[in-house]
This record gives C-alpha cells, structure tokens and sequence, in this order.
C-alpha cells in the first residue's frame, strides 16, 4: 500500500469486503496507520502467506502474539529498533509459524548517534526458521546503537539458505546482525544465488575463512553487490567469470581493469545490471594503457544488459584525448533501460587537445584515492556563476568553449537518444559531488563543498538538449552542471511521463528564472528533491510548483535561502496531494516550528500520511530532526545517492 492520503476507513472496508481472499497484506512504511487498526486488519485476514509492517506502529509482543495466530506465514517484513527486538526469548511464541518462514526482512529504523553499549552474545528468532531461504537486513541511515554478536545455535538447520543481503551498510546495527549472521551459516554447504553486501570490506572479508567459503561455490551466484571497497579487483580470489547465470553485478567505486571486465563480459553473458560507478581504470589495461575491449565486451556480449552506471569517475583524466576514446565507445550503447553517467562526458569540445593544455589535474594518494582539482578556477562553486554565456575566460592554454565547441556538444546524447529510445532513468551527476545528506556520511551541510571539473563546466545546454526526446523517461536526475538552463524547460516539455525529478547545484544565476517555467509543465511529477545553495525561495517558484498538480514529495534544501510562509500555505493548499514536505533552508527554528504545525493541523486529516519538516538547516539540530523524518522519504527523497542499478530491478 503506498497511498499516502489511504484513511482507516478505506482500510476496514476493503478487509471487509475481501478478507477471505487476502493472502498478502503489506502495510510497509504506512507509518500513520494506528495499531488498533493494523491488529484488526491481520486477525480477520487468516489466510496470510506473506505480512509486511516496515515502519509501522507494532511492539514487538504484539508482532508475536499476531504471528502466532498465523501459521501459514511463508514471507515476513518487520522494524526493529534494537537487538533485544529480535533475540530468541522474544519470538518463543511464535516458533512454530516461524518454521515455515522462507523469506525474512528485518529493518531498522533507528538514527540515532550516540555511546556504544554492549548488549553481548545471544540467539536470535533464526534459530527457529529452520525452512528459511532468503534474509535481508535494511536499515534508514546512519547509527551507532550498540554492540552484539548474533549466535545461531544449530547452523545446520539452515542448510536452505540462497540469498543474503543488506541494503544499508551504514547502520552499524545492520551490519553486525548481518555479518555476525554470515560468518555463522554452514557457507561450504550453501549454493548463494543473491549476496548483496554494499561497502563491504572485501580484503578484510576474503581473508577470514568463515567469510571466504561463501564465494568459492559461485556457478549458482544470480545477483552480486561487493561493492565500495575502494581496492583493486582480487580476480586471483574470486573469480566471477564462473557465475554463468549472474544477472546483478555492482562493482562501485572499486578498481577494475579492462582485461577483468572482458573476462567478466565473454563469461557472464546473462547479466541485465551493471554497475561501475565510481570504477577506475576500466578503459585503462593492467599497464595502464588505452584498453576498451572491457567495456566494448560488456556491450556486445551481454545482449540482455539494460541497466548500466558508468557514473562517479573522470574518465577523461585517464585517456590522452579527454573524452574522445570513451565517447566513442559510449555510442555503442543499446536498448538500455536506465543509464548512469559523469557530466563531463558530456563535453565534447575540446576532446583532441594536448593532454598537457587540460585544465583537469589529477593527484593519487595511496592505490586508489586521488584528488581532482580545477587549477585554473580554485573558488567552489556558486550558485550565481553565470550560464547564459557559451564562451567563459580561461587561463592560456586552458579549453574554451566557442561556438563550433557548443554546435558540436549533443552529439553523444543524441546518439544515446536514438539507441535507446525506451530510456527510463537518466542520471548525470558530477563527479565527486556530496550533497548536504548525503548516503554514506552524517548531516553536515556546514561543510558542504563543491567545485565541478573543467569539463563540467563546459557543457551547455545543447549537450542534454535531445533528452527532450526520450518519451518513455520516468526518472531524471541531473547534479552539478553549471551552465544549463533552458534545456530544462524544453525536457519537461518533452518528457511527459517524468514522475521522479532530482535537480542539484544547476546553472547560475538564471536558474531561478528558469526553474518557475520548467514546474508548469511538470503534469505527472510525484517527487521532487532539488538542491541549491542560493535557490530563490519567491513566489514565482511557489506559482511554478502549483502547477505540478499531481506531486505528492517535495524537498528543497537551499541552505542560504528564505521563504515566506504564505507561498508555502498556498502550495500545500493548491496541490492536493502534497503529502510530504521537507523545507530545509534559511529561517529561524521558532518559524519553522510554527509553519510545521500550522500545516499539520490544517491538512492531515484529508492526508493522513502528512509529514511536513521545515528547519534551518545550518542549525546544530538538523541532525536530530532528521531522526524523526520517516525511513521511506528520507531514504527515498532526503537523503541524495546515485540510485542506477544500485540494486537488482525487481
């Protein structure tokens, strides 16, 4: 159920009316559901095969005493705030339906930062789904709860064991009960055909055995997510190329080389999702020489890929032409469904200069870290840089854009367009970017920087202008590109069904003239984040937004901005399914407390999912109130990180 405005009413009467048909209920994230009513719902529905409560309002005694009157249960979704929530005494009623579990997501829902505690050694409610198949650990962002170690008392009752993932490797709650859980399965007897463990550690993880034996058995291996490890590739170790049927493969921000992704492409031929965000060296050989046949491989070996991320990385720094070699091999591109890419690839001007002319200079620290910088513009980026001129002074030497330079930008999206007219998600985010939430660090938007690259800075409006065309886009996000503006009217334009719509650090100073026009033609738009320092908070923003009649998630983070509360009340008034608003800008704490509950009072009975946050964002407490935005939109719409093949398409 993903209504945000489903009332208690509409609830009992569809239970009333179908309950003895009901074998799926999923209440996940209907977070202003009361219990009495969710308690009501699970004890008229007793042919339930699957229950999904994720973020809803049950103790844990009531999940228990609801389970164990539901003996059929083969598939479970529930929150957790702590370990002592899901330790072995806590389920004892439930055990017998708990043998017939086959499929187990536990979520944590605690943000709290805060003294680790020590809660020691102790058996979970595992002990009891002895039939169980499939565990996933999620979590909604950063915590430091406390310290554990999950026992299982008889590893081999989980002999069926096939899918193991953790969609939140920042929790370190979710972590210890997912690896403490890992490294105690009988792993030599199991055929794994989902691992998804983001972040992982993968040198620490294949040195220790009780680890390492789940990845030797990998000719059953479907879906695979070692990523973030920020370590070469240990093919000696792993060998992917076994894993025939692979279909997912996330790779992020890990160092590849070209002969490891032709190895991988001739092998695993069936693979729909690949993600190489953040991954260098993929056109560079073992000797760091020009080497495509990797990712030339991977294009026209595996006929069945339609998810690519090729984001997170300066792959013009690695070639001694900029972007020609990868923009030529990027036009290869075919039937894709959604698509991950660095900004600057976009810019084709300037692709043939000398390697020593580039602006870009690129500093490695260690084996893998390095540090880009723009040497001929050091000052970070602001949001009233100018983007109505195509030409930008530069140092001597340095690449311009001139008018044939703009004439020629385009080409690559164009290409792109055409080959893969059913393009569903689009995403250009500029290298290196960190928004004020991002993912993987606590809220700080104090120290929030950003400086896009020379190449970056070049893109123009003609570089994204064909992406009018893609019909079929439901999902665009662009971050960081300086010197756009008027494209983004003509894709809302063209872009009819686009639903999902993330904008960051765009354009200069026209932007906030650009922005009002793009809103009107935004019919079908259900969520909105933008992004950006020195966004115009006026009324014309808030006229341009109305028009977005079908938006029902709006976040606006504009750190050095004001509004004025009437044009927030006539936003929340004029489009009906607003639900959930987060206005994290400028301001004083007592005027956005006060609009909060103004807002709240007035609306929330005609929205009962109704979640409103307004507050300064450059406040000491925005952290904390953070902690109180529900786990779905703040992972979902708050929170920024690269979303392309981040997990398996369902």
């Amino acid at each position: 159920m993903e209504s945000y405005c489903m009332k208690e009413a509409a609830v009992k009467q569809y239970i009333q009316s179908s309950r003895e048909h009901i074998q799926c209920l999923n209440f996940n994230h209907c977070y202003w559901l009361p219990s009495r009513l969710l308690q009501w719902a699970m004890a008229r529905c007793m042919q339930l095969t699957a229950l999904h409560v994720i973020e809803c309002k049950l103790r844990t005694e009531t999940l228990v005493a609801i389970l164990a009157s539901h003996p059929n249960l083969t598939a479970l979704s529930f929150s957790i705030s702590s370990f002592n929530d899901i330790t072995k005494d806590a389920f004892t009623n439930a055990q017998e339906m708990l043998k017939n579990l086959k499929r187990l997501h536990v979520y944590y829902t605690s943000r709290e930062l805060g003294l680790m505690s020590y809660v020691g050694e102790h058996s979970t409610l595992l002990d009891f789904c002895s039939s169980l198949e499939e565990l996933v650990i999620g979590s909604a962002g950063m915590a430091i709860p406390e310290l554990y170690r999950p026992i299982i008392s008889n590893p081999q009752n989980h002999l069926s064991m096939k899918v193991m993932s953790i969609t939140n490797n920042i929790h370190a709650g979710a972590q210890m009960l997912f690896y403490g859980t890992l490294s105690q399965l009988p792993n030599s007897h199991l055929t794994w055909q989902t691992l998804l463990m983001p972040n992982v550690n993968f040198l620490e993880f294949l040195r220790k055995s009780e680890f390492r034996t789940c990845l030797r058995n990998t000719q059953s291996l479907q879906h695979l997510d070692v990523s973030g490890s920020k370590v070469y590739f240990p093919s000696d170790q792993m060998d992917i190329g076994e894993a025939r049927d692979l279909r997912f493969l996330s790779l992020r921000a890990m160092m590849i080389h070209s002969e490891q992704l032709l190895h991988i492409a001739t092998n695993c031929t069936q693979l729909t999702t690949v993600n190489l965000f953040g991954c260098t060296q993929i056109f560079l050989s073992a000797e760091n020489r020009i080497d495509t046949r990797g990712i030339e491989a991977l294009f026209d070996c595996c006929h069945r890929l339609r998810h690519l991320n090729l984001g997170g990385e300066h792959h013009h720094v690695f070639t001694p032409h900029g972007n020609a070699v990868v923009i030529q091999v990027m036009k290869k591109l075919r039937l894709l469904h959604s698509l991950g890419l660095p900004t600057c690839l976009l810019c084709e001007s300037g692709q043939n200069a000398p390697r020593g002319k580039r602006i870009m200079t690129c500093q490695r620290y260690g084996a893998f870290k390095r540090h880009c910088s723009d040497v001929s513009q050091t000052s970070h980026y602001s949001s009233q840089e100018s983007s109505s001129n195509c030409t930008q002074p530069s140092p001597a030497g340095a690449v311009t854009s001139t008018s044939s330079d703009v004439c020629r930008q385009g080409v690559l999206m164009r290409t792109i367009v055409n080959n893969n007219p059913d393009l569903q998600e689009l995403e250009l985010i500029s290298v290196q970017f960190e928004s004020a939430f991002h993912k993987n660090k606590f809220v700080n938007p104090k120290q929030q920087q950003f400086s896009p690259c020379s190449e970056t800075r070049l893109v123009r409006d003609a570089a994204l202008a064909p992406v009018a065309d893609l019909k079929c886009l439901h999902t665009l996000t662009l971050v960081g590109v300086p010197g756009i503006g008027d494209c983004l009217v003509s894709i809302a334009k063209g872009c009819e069904k686009l639903t999902r719509l993330s904008l960051a650090f765009i354009g200069g100073a026209a932007y906030n003239a650009i922005l009002p026009q793009m809103m009107v033609h935004l019919k079908s738009l259900k969520d909105l984040r933008l992004e950006q320092p020195n966004l115009a908070l006026n009324a014309g923003l808030f006229d341009g937004l109305c028009h977005c009649t079908s938006l029902q998630r709006l976040c606006v983070i504009a750190k050095h901005s004001s509004y004025q509360s009437p044009d927030v009340t006539r936003l929340m008034e004029q489009v009906s399914g607003l639900v959930v608003l987060h206005l994290l800008a400028g301001g004083t704490i007592t005027a956005g407390r006060s609009l909060t509950s103004s807002l709240t009072r007035r609306y929330v009975k005609q929205r009962p999912g109704l979640n409103v946050c307004i507050y300064p964002i450059l406040h000491d407490g925005m952290s904390e109130t953070a902690t109180n935005i529900p786990a779905k939109h703040f992972d979902e719409l708050t929170r920024f990180h690269p979303r392309v093949c981040a997990q398996p398409q369902r």
